[in-house]
C-alpha cells in the first residue's frame, strides 16, 4: 500500500543559460502540462504528435526541412502523479541558434493561433494508435506497458479500452487542449552551447 504524500508541485518560469565551448547548441522551451491520470492525456499525446513528434510534425518540416536551422527538432511529454510537461528540443548550429529560437517561436505561436487541420489530426491520431501498438509486439514493451498501469493505478493494462480511448478523440478536443496548455507565460527555457546570450520564447 502506497502512502499519499503532500502535492508539492513547484513551478518555474525561469531561463537557465550556459556557456559552453561545444560544437552544436541545445536549447529547449517547456511548458506545464497534465497529470498521467488525466482525461486529457491522449488528446495532450496527440497534439504533441502533430507539433513535434516525428518527420511529418510541424516542426520538422518548418524548422529543419524548410529552413534548415536545426540538426535535430522535436517535442516529447512527461506525465507524472500531480503534473506533466511538454518539451520542445533543438539541436542547432550555434550561429544559427537565434534564428533557430525565432523560428521554433513562431511555429509554436501559429500553433495555439491557428490550431490543427482536420488531416493532421488523424495522421496525430494514428500516430499515437501506432505507437500504442507497437509496445504490444515484445515482451519487454508489455512489461513497461503492464507494469506501469498496474504499479500507477492498481489496474491491468485493458489495450482495447486504450485504443477505444484514442478513436474516441475529435479535432475539437485536440484544439482545446492546445488553448490549454500551450501557455506562453508559464513556459519555462534552457540552452548550453557558445551562445553571446540566452534564448527564449
Amino acid at each position: 500500500k502506497f502512502v499519499e504524500r503532500e502535492k508539492r508541485i513547484v513551478r518555474r518560469t525561469e531561463s537557465i543559460f550556459r556557456k559552453k565551448s561545444i560544437e552544436q547548441a541545445h536549447f529547449a522551451f517547456g511548458f506545464p502540462t497534465v497529470s498521467r491520470d488525466s482525461e486529457d492525456l491522449s488528446a495532450v499525446q496527440v497534439m504533441n504528435a502533430i507539433l513535434g513528434g516525428g518527420m511529418s510534425s510541424r516542426l520538422f518540416k518548418r524548422v529543419r526541412e524548410e529552413l534548415g536551422l536545426a540538426y535535430s527538432v522535436y517535442s516529447y511529454t512527461a506525465h507524472y502523479k500531480e503534473t506533466g510537461m511538454l518539451t520542445v528540443y533543438a539541436g542547432v548550429n550555434p550561429k544559427k541558434a537565434e534564428d533557430a529560437a525565432k523560428a521554433v517561436s513562431a511555429v509554436l505561436a501559429e500553433f495555439k493561433q491557428k490550431g490543427v487541420t482536420e488531416e493532421e489530426f488523424l495522421r496525430g491520431r494514428e500516430t499515437l494508435k501506432a505507437s500504442n501498438i507497437f509496445s504490444q509486439e515484445n515482451t519487454s514493451s508489455q512489461m513497461l506497458v503492464y507494469g506501469k498501469q498496474l504499479l500507477y493505478k492498481n489496474e491491468v493494462y485493458d489495450f482495447e479500452q486504450r485504443m477505444a480511448e484514442i478513436s474516441a478523440l475529435t479535432r475539437e478536443d485536440v484544439l482545446r487542449v492546445i488553448a490549454e496548455n500551450l501557455d506562453f507565460s508559464a513556459a519555462a527555457s534552457a540552452c548550453v552551447g557558445n551562445l553571446k546570450a540566452p534564448l527564449s520564447l
